[in-house]
């Protein structure tokens, strides 16, 4: 995906309602494991046994900020 400007907030499938883009990069930082699981900003995400999957099939996934 190219680097294009997006809204300050995001719809996320996980969390199902807007999120800032930041926490968004920070749920995708744990889900590809470069930070655990400790550091993600909403706990309730990890009740989702599934939660992995539902985020690498977020458009948002492999977003560039710019």
């Amino acid at each position: 995906m190219s680097k294009r400007e997006y809204r300050p907030e995001i719809e996320c499938p996980l969390m199902k309602e807007l999120i800032y883009i930041h926490q968004c990069s920070m749920i995708v930082d744990v889900c590809e494991e470069i930070f655990i699981e400790s550091t993600i900003p909403f706990s309730c995400i990890l009740k989702d046994s599934n939660w992995k999957e539902k985020c690498r099939g977020c458009k948002y996934h492999e977003l560039e900020y710019v």
